[in-house]
């Protein structure tokens, strides 16, 4: 006797292989509550995975993002030394007052 052939909506493909990817079940668990077998589920674990990256790719072809910096154009985003100085004593100055807060907190 031969099963017939179930075809599974890509939403329900993207939860499962979701919850598989979260860990908040195991496989067994995933194919006893689904009844869909483990070999599936880490296929379409395993695809999820290496598609997530074209979800983001842009649309023109180049796969670049408009917040994407070449080596070319890292020149024109490098901060000046004085800029550099002037964010980290911001820093540091944020970092030790956050430190007196603690400090100060009653117990």
């Amino acid at each position: 006797m031969s099963k017939k052939l179930v075809q599974y909506s890509t939403e329900f493909k993207a939860k499962v292989a979701l919850t598989a990817i979260r860990g908040e079940e195991t496989l067994p668990q995933l194919t006893f509550r689904y009844g869909i077998h483990t070999t599936q589920i880490n296929s379409w674990k395993r695809h999820l995975i290496e598609q997530a990256a074209e979800l983001f790719a842009r649309s023109d072809g180049t796969g670049r993002d408009k917040g994407s910096i070449d080596d070319e154009d890292a020149g024109d985003y490098q901060y000046s030394p004085q800029t550099q100085n002037q964010h980290s004593r911001k820093a540091a100055y944020s970092l030790s007052l956050s430190a007196q807060r603690v400090d100060h907190q009653p117990a």
